[in-house]
């Protein structure tokens, strides 16, 4: 790699003695500095530090642009950033319009994460019409990185326009209108771009998700499962692949989709969560149970601030299996143990109560949703869960008081259905 890197140097100095004064973008250079330049070039083929010795010899005042700018890529082949933007920033001051001197600069500003600078540079070269495609490319990565879409959606067009098979500006293109909620779009480039390298993953991934955000899951089923017969498809979409499979009733599918998508690795804990949880709905227990089994183990990667919640959800998982198993006072039994723990967890007060109205022990569901009321955050859930206990009851003037309340904390249409059905209900039966 340093040896191309070399070469590409060598060939636009070369480029630039032979132009001379004719290429007002590139500056001379004597005698004395390009049989410099030369030396440097060969020695840094070897070790840059060699090439970057013989150019730091030479007089400074008398060096000259070209040379500063060798210095400059030999720096930047060092990963020598802050000495590379130097030698660029005083290529620059010798020679304003340098316009070589500018590209590389905005590269190296990148690799400082002066994005900002970068910008600056790359703009000033559209302004002065000398820009090419490489240089729309890169301002079009970097005003991605500011979160600029529609600006980084020009650059990139602009990009292929000069190069309509630039594969970069049309990988930068898509994620502006996947950004952008342009679906539509996004599926007819994703689609463009499948055509030319259909192994690629992650742009199977991209028309997936293009396509679930048009509502068409058998599209995305197909694509998945087409991904996957190409070897392309990683755990996610794996595990996309058998929670689809799960909504069409398809279990044999999902369990085998799941099962693949396990062997990959790389899953997220939530992910996998989602895979237990799809398992214990479609009655596959003894899968859930063995998957569930592994993310306990997991719990130990998790970041302090987010492992209450991560907590919360396998033990939701661990009680809905044990209640899926017929086994209601283990479930019971667990999620009380933890609540003695943290009498003031709120989602645990309201599985228990959920398990509690279960088996139609209603006044101690009643008590628990009680406590969560008096917890912040969990008013809407506790008055949701008052409200259908009480209608289970045929308690339905009582209900619809408790779910009203419930609407004041958090509007859901689908409780606003119910509430028009019970009052039917109540004024049916003149109020009671």
């Amino acid at each position: 790699m340093r040896s191309i890197y070399i070469f590409i140097w060598l060939c636009c100095v070369a480029g630039t003695l032979l132009r001379g004064q004719t290429d007002p973008f590139s500056p001379t250079v004597t005698r004395q500095a390009s049989e410099a330049i030369q030396r440097a070039l060969e020695k840094a083929g070897e070790d840059p530090e060699e090439g970057i010795a013989v150019l730091t010899a030479l007089d400074p005042e008398k060096a000259g642009a070209a040379v500063d700018f060798t210095l400059g890529n030999l720096y930047f082949q060092a990963a020598q950033y802050t000495d590379a933007a130097a030698a660029y920033e005083k290529a620059l001051q010798a020679f304003p319009n340098f316009r070589n001197a500018k590209i590389n600069l905005g590269r190296v500003y990148f690799a400082m994460e002066n994005v900002e600078g970068a910008i600056e540079l790359y703009q000033e070269l559209v302004r002065d019409g000398i820009a090419d495609g490489e240089t729309y490319l890169w301002l079009g990565h970097g005003l991605m990185m500011k979160g600029e879409a529609i600006a980084a959606e020009t650059a990139y067009r602009q990009c292929l326009l000069l190069d309509q098979n630039r594969v970069e500006a049309k990988q930068g293109l898509l994620n502006c209108l996947v950004i952008q909620q342009r679906e539509r779009e996004a599926l007819g480039l994703v689609t463009e771009l499948l055509k030319a390298d259909v192994n690629r993953g992650g742009f199977w991934g991209l028309r997936v998700n293009a396509q679930l955000s048009l509502a068409d899951q058998e599209a995305a089923l197909w694509s998945l499962e087409t991904a996957r017969r190409l070897g392309a498809a990683d755990g996610e979409m794996l595990a996309l692949l058998g929670e689809l499979y799960l909504v069409r009733g398809m279990d044999e599918e999902a369990v085998a989709s799941f099962e693949e998508a396990g062997s990959k690795g790389g899953l997220s804990l939530q992910r996998r969560e989602q895979m237990v949880s799809g398992l214990i709905n479609a009655g596959r227990l003894a899968e859930a149970e063995r998957l569930l089994s592994g993310l306990v183990p997991e719990l130990k990667n998790v970041r302090q601030a987010d492992l209450k919640e991560a907590e919360g959800r396998i033990l939701k998982l661990q009680s809905q299996l044990l209640m899926a198993q017929g086994q209601a006072a283990e479930a019971g039994g667990l999620l009380t143990r933890r609540l003695a723990e943290d009498p003031l967890n709120g989602e645990i007060l309201g599985m228990l109560a959920e398990i509690q109205q279960e088996q139609g022990e209603y006044e101690a569901a009643m008590m628990l949703r009680e406590r969560q009321l008096r917890i912040s955050g969990f008013e809407a859930e506790a008055l949701l869960g008052m409200g259908l206990i009480e209608a289970e009851r045929s308690q339905w003037a009582k209900a619809v008081g408790f779910l009203e309340r419930a609407q004041v904390f958090e509007e859901k249409p689908q409780v606003a259905r119910y509430l028009q059905q019970l009052r039917r209900m109540v004024s049916a039966r003149g109020g009671e």
